[in-house]
């Protein structure tokens, strides 16, 4: 059965174009996708894989300019062997005083500008020369857990209830 050309612009006029109130739900639901998205593909890469490493080089930087309270950037060149290759990297910041198998308290960080001391290295199996001192899974993995699930909250919010009520005021 053919539908009319007066049927069809019926239709059509019922059918309002998207205002503010459907595109900042699109907007959320696209957010809760891409951070789901995210964080899945965050949960499915492989986990990061331990070797030993050397110190080749470090500096230590002072922070404290005018502040009371001061710490030490750090500066450390490594050197370590992934699948029979040797890698080099860097890692410059506060060094960790706990939660690393490289944690060292502020006192003991001399021991760092020795040459050849031993560091534990995670490195990304598959990329080996991506390599990083502290954290061996991902940091992050929490963090966009978190975010999925709050804006997927979000959009389950604006959706079921401020969108009804915004369109029908």
């Amino acid at each position: 059965m053919a539908v009319s050309f007066h049927a069809k612009r019926t239709l059509f006029r019922r059918l309002r174009r998207p205002r503010l109130p459907e595109a900042l739900a699109a907007a959320v639901l696209i957010l809760a996708v891409a951070a789901t998205a995210w964080w899945l593909r965050d949960v499915n890469q492989p986990e990061w894989q331990q070797t030993m490493g050397t110190v080749r080089g470090f500096v230590r930087q002072s922070t404290h300019y005018n502040a009371p309270d001061y710490q030490e950037k750090v500066y450390v060149t490594y050197e370590y062997s992934a699948e029979t290759i040797q890698h080099t990297g860097k890692w410059e910041g506060f060094w960790p005083e706990t939660e690393s198998p490289n944690a060292l308290p502020a006192e003991r960080l001399a021991e760092l500008a020795e040459t050849g001391n031993p560091l534990v290295v995670f490195f990304d199996p598959r990329d080996p020369a991506r390599s990083r001192l502290h954290g061996g899974a991902s940091d992050r993995s929490l963090a966009l857990a978190l975010l999925a699930f709050g804006t997927f909250a979000l959009a389950l919010a604006y959706c079921g209830v401020i969108y009804p009520k915004w369109v029908r005021a």
